[in-house]
């Protein structure tokens, strides 16, 4: 008996010291390859990486390596995988001294935040270990994890955001009380494959909307193509030049004076304005970038919502994978208990005459084939419902009535669909710029939506209060709509008080 007891402490004592240690996923996804390269150069910016935690409970010395090592490591990694894709002609990092700023098509900032989370049973499994003289230490396990989080914000070269990407993974690690060389390859590894995870992901990200990608980098290059020389040093034919007619000057009211607030909110917001759609013979929907634009202005100065939580996503940048990532991925991965959330839509809404639910029309939408191709705003409200925030406020400059304004209709159906009233949940706020029968308008003499401008005036006086902006833009844009456009159009209030 004796002998049985010494040969399993010994035993112990060696499996203990030895250790077993497993890491789940023990390997990320591979990167994926475009299926076609663009000409397009990125520059890459690192806004800082983290590797941290409490490493000191099983191995002090790799703080050292996660901080000086692994951490400083990332952005070249990120940038190894860019180039894997195969999507660019050439990815900078870092960006040289000497580079041109015109030589830059895309600017890619990117973080990463790597949390290592120790057992929070580990104090008492140790006592228990070291209690019992390792008897018990070989089925005593220790569960560890890493949480990483990647953003990645994509701009043109007018700096004007395309797109942006959040990713989440984490990495569990199983293990029996380990040495210190165990645990150092244990939480190496397990970095190693968060680090790679995560950059998998911001691939297939970047792969998934390349076209998009594209498409919005090459306007932005076509902004500037009648008044100075193209992108990377060569000029627009002469002829192109000439062809081009001026772009009339913009008109400014009152509420493109964007006031000061008073602090800052710990909110989030996602704002969208669709002005131009992909679909041939699709109307536009007059100046719905531009408010968009300006609404944008509103929410991070007069309202106070910090830049980095606000996605601004304009015609080409509003597709429908666009509202299903951001509503029901971005938001979700950002938005903590308590915080705010604002949601704004400029563009054309449509009824599904069938179903007489109500769609948003992304950038890609097929108002014929509405079911498959929009938005529904019962999804909306349905995403916005799950999320932990204490206010959440929806502004809808859109219509679905398939009368003409902000809405459309499947081609050979008549309008004024009998909408079924879509259910709002009750901790959210929606503002709707006309009722269910009714078009929205613009307000061509102020430049904007005629709901959107009342709104904004609204905001300036009452930037804490929404339901009093409500109050006074519902008259406002009532009259305005029977007086100058001999129509009606009277915006609710629905769901939240």
């Amino acid at each position: 008996m004796k002998r049985t007891l010494a040969a399993y402490i010994a035993l112990s004592t060696l499996i203990s010291g030895c250790g077993f240690a497993s890491v789940k996923p023990d390997q990320a996804p591979p990167i994926p390859h475009a299926s076609e390269s663009t000409n397009l150069t990125v520059g890459l910016v690192s806004e800082g990486s983290t590797v941290n935690g409490n490493f000191m409970v099983f191995s002090p010395q790799f703080a050292g390596t996660a901080s000086s090592e692994i951490a400083p490591s990332i952005p070249g990694k990120i940038a190894d995988g860019l180039r894997q894709t195969g999507a660019f002609k050439e990815v900078q990092f870092p960006i040289s001294m000497g580079r041109s700023a015109d030589d830059i098509d895309l600017t890619m900032s990117a973080k990463m935040a790597i949390q290592y989370v120790a057992d929070p049973m580990w104090a008492a499994k140790a006592f228990l270990t070291g209690f019992t003289l390792f008897v018990a230490s070989p089925i005593i396990w220790y569960g560890d994890k890493y949480d990483a989080k990647a953003d990645l914000i994509i701009q043109d070269a007018d700096r004007r955001e395309i797109r942006r990407y959040t990713e989440n993974f984490k990495v569990e690690m199983s293990h029996m009380m380990i040495f210190p060389g165990g645990a150092n390859d244990m939480m190496q590894k397990g970095a190693d494959v968060a680090i790679a995870a995560l950059i998998s992901k911001l691939a297939e990200d970047i792969v998934r909307d390349l076209p998009q990608i594209k498409d919005a980098a090459a306007a932005a290059s076509n902004d500037v193509a009648d008044s100075a020389p193209r992108r990377r040093g060569t000029r627009p034919a002469a002829a192109a030049v000439a062809a081009a007619p001026a772009a009339p000057a913009k008109i400014r009211s009152d509420v493109d004076e964007v006031p000061a607030g008073s602090g800052k909110r710990n909110g989030h917001a996602v704002i969208i304005g669709i002005a131009h759609y992909r679909q041939a013979g699709m109307p536009a929907a007059e100046f719905a970038d531009d408010d968009a634009k300006l609404v944008r202005e509103y929410v991070t100065k007069t309202l106070g919502f910090p830049e980095e939580n606000v996605a601004l996503l304009i015609d080409g940048q509003a597709s429908k994978s666009d509202f299903e990532k951001d509503f029901e991925n971005w938001l979700p991965n950002r938005v903590e208990k308590g915080d705010e959330v604002f949601v704004y839509f400029s563009g054309h809404g449509a009824p599904n005459i069938q179903t007489h639910d109500a769609y948003l029309v992304p950038w890609d939408g097929d108002p014929t084939y509405i079911a498959k191709t929009g938005y529904p705003v019962e999804a909306l409200y349905a995403a916005l419902a799950k999320l932990p925030a204490s206010k959440v406020t929806v502004v809808l400059d859109s219509c679905f009535s398939g009368a003409g304004g902000h809405s459309v209709i499947a081609a050979g159906a008549r309008p004024l669909v009998n909408m079924v009233p879509t259910k709002v949940p009750a901790k959210i706020s929606v503002l709707a710029a006309a009722g269910a029968d009714e078009i929205s308008n613009t307000y061509a003499a102020k430049g904007h939506g005629l709901f959107t401008y009342y709104f904004l005036k609204g905001l300036k006086e009452h930037p804490d209060d929404f339901k009093a902006a409500f109050d006074y833009l519902k008259p406002q844009v009532s009259r305005v709509a029977r007086r100058d456009l001999n129509t009606q159009q009277d915006p609710e209030w629905q769901g939240g008080n």
